[in-house]
């Protein structure tokens, strides 16, 4: 888990072009999936492998930004490849 973790995952989309090093992870947290019940700081995101019991695979933090109930998160991970 990550630290403050709010406890929904979704699922993500994978997009790669023919000429990229870099496969880029785009989700979307919608506020119709109440994936929050209450304003939430938040200020990490993660992938996680699911087929191997929730492990992390990528994650960061950012500055902290409120969320309240009635927001969507979009949230956009770049693994770049070099």
């Amino acid at each position: 888990t990550l630290a403050g973790e709010v406890v929904k995952r979704t699922s993500v989309t994978a997009a790669t072009s023919s000429g990229s090093k870099t496969v880029r992870f785009t989700a979307t947290f919608s506020s119709a999936d109440s994936f929050v019940t209450n304003t939430q700081n938040i200020s990490n995101v993660g992938l996680f492998n699911t087929s191997s019991s929730g492990t992390l695979f990528a994650g960061n933090t950012y500055s902290s930004s409120a969320c309240a109930t009635n927001q969507n998160v979009n949230a956009t991970y770049d693994i770049i490849f070099s």
